[in-house]
């Protein structure tokens, strides 16, 4: 499950209410937890209206930050 769906059932809220928060429509949000990336933005954002529990190295695997090494 992404980091982002895990977060938002962790936490009993929904998609709506967290693009509501956020200032972005539904279908962003949707497209974020069926795995679309969000823009390092979004992602900036994300992590600070998630208190830091879906930060950055959320939306990357493993092999992807080893590479980058």
């Amino acid at each position: 499950m992404n980091p982002l769906a895990k977060h938002l059932k962790s936490i009993n809220q929904t998609q709506r209410d967290f693009a509501a928060q956020l200032g972005v429509r539904d279908a962003t949000v949707s497209a974020w937890v069926n795995g679309k990336t969000p823009s390092s933005k979004a992602i900036g954002r994300i992590a600070q209206a998630t208190g830091g529990a879906v930060g950055p190295a959320s939306w990357f695997d493993a092999s992807e930050q080893q590479g980058a090494a």
